[in-house]
């Protein structure tokens, strides 16, 4: 829920992933309706919505390809006859400002990401830096000074990354991939080594997005010199909080809620 400020008209809010589109409709300060589907198949699931009230704008983020979200966007404007507003990147907003030298090159959902933690950071009146894990299908650490400078972050390929390019690059790990049965973790939550290549992979791809996680927390905390408020997001976040050592709040709506911010 973001509590960050009322309203009494209706908004839609969209997430555009690289293989997953995302959508809160937002009524009075609250999500009131949630949805996820293949980003593909986001413009028809969102069109056949029956929304009870007439909306009165539409907050996206994308990171697919230019020209496909101006058709989406193009074709909001048609279906719902209200302004649909892409945020992008820009160099400072809401208090943050951005760490790369070119801002138009940080990906805009780890943007709005940033600028929804460190807001919730200073609601709480805590002058702690704050790190941002997004798990999507590049897995995303971003820190921020007490001061909202962002000092910049890492950048990781998830499992399904991984494992695509490995079959695009070998032949052989290709075919023994597809010979392969997955083996799960064990009841403690441990990974266990795989007896198939398919699930080497997998549990190799989880450990290494877990070292890199903790790493970037141990990172960050030498570079601010602080204890660290940590904010974990996105679509494989669920799965690897558990995993974790370091205490991370889950924040699945955090994108959502940096779109909040933007409402006027």
């Amino acid at each position: 829920m973001v509590s960050i400020r009322k309203f009494k008209m209706t908004y839609l809010l969209l997430d555009l992933g690289n293989s997953t589109g995302k959508y809160r409709l937002y009524d009075k300060g609250c999500f009131v309706d949630t949805g996820q589907v293949p980003v593909n198949a986001l413009q028809d699931a969102i069109t056949s919505l029956n929304f009870s009230k007439r909306l009165a704008g539409i907050y996206l983020v994308s990171v697919v390809a230019d020209d496909l979200t101006k058709k989406m966007v193009d074709k909001l404007q048609a279906s719902f006859q209200c302004p649909v507003q892409r945020i992008t990147t820009s160099q400072s907003a809401f208090g943050v400002s951005c760490g790369y030298d070119e801002p138009d090159t940080l990906g805009d959902d780890r943007w709005v990401a940033m600028l929804a933690a460190y807001q919730k950071t200073a609601q709480q009146g805590q002058k702690k830096p704050t790190l941002v894990i997004d798990c999507g299908t590049v897995i995303t650490a971003d820190v921020i000074n007490f001061d909202g400078q962002h000092l910049g972050g890492w950048l990781l390929p998830n499992t399904e990354l991984l494992k695509s390019s490995l079959q695009q690059k070998s032949a052989r790990v290709s075919r023994a991939i597809q010979q392969s049965t997955t083996t799960k973790m064990d009841a403690s939550g441990n990974m266990v080594p795989g007896h198939s290549t398919l699930a080497c992979i997998e549990h190799g791809g989880r450990l290494a997005s877990i070292g890199f996680i903790e790493q970037c927390i141990a990172q960050a905390k030498n570079i601010t010199n602080a204890e660290l408020l940590c904010f974990l997001t996105g679509g494989g976040a669920k799965e690897l909080q558990p995993l974790l050592s370091n205490e991370i709040k889950y924040s699945p709506d955090l994108i959502f809620d940096g779109l909040a911010l933007f409402i006027e």
